[in-house]
């Protein structure tokens, strides 16, 4: 991570270790009383800048207009499995829900070279930011759903 504290993240995700880190992700901290629940409230409070998060968080609501969608918030591939197309497999999955619902996809990406491979998937940049401490902008992205062809909609 690129800004201020952003190295703490990655020594918390280290000391936590990746899965222990995957499995907190949705949990109710309020609920949660056991060993992760320190490490999800820290996650929580330093894992995105503030004030940089609300910026781009408004360039996608705005960009959506109030239309309901999916929200990608964290999508990662382990270093060592990157160029398998396992990223590629997974975030189909999600863009097939996405369509079985005709909703958009939104997401936010810290770099350039991920613009290029969501790009590759049918995302557009809906705008960026530039953020203290960090080489590219944010990034943020939007999958409109395809629309469905005269067949598919049932007028044949």
């Amino acid at each position: 991570p690129c800004w201020p504290h952003g190295d703490e993240l990655k020594r918390t995700l280290q000391r936590a270790g990746f899965d222990t880190f995957m499995e907190g992700i949705g949990r109710d901290v309020a609920r949660e009383k056991g060993a992760h629940a320190d490490v999800e409230f820290r996650l929580s409070s330093i894992f995105f800048p503030p004030l940089e998060f609300a910026a781009i968080e408004k360039i996608t609501e705005h960009a959506l207009r109030g239309r309901p969608h999916l929200y990608v918030f964290l999508f990662a591939t382990e270093p060592s499995k990157q160029g398998q197309g396992l990223g590629s497999i997974g975030m189909r999955a999600a863009l097939s829900i996405a369509d079985e619902r005709g909703v958009p996809t939104v997401l936010e990406t810290m770099t350039r070279t991920n613009v290029r491979i969501y790009e590759h998937l049918g995302f557009v940049v809906a705008g960026q930011i530039e953020v203290d401490g960090c080489e590219d902008p944010w990034f943020a992205m939007i999958r409109e759903p395809p629309i469905p062809t005269a067949g598919e909609a049932g007028l044949v």
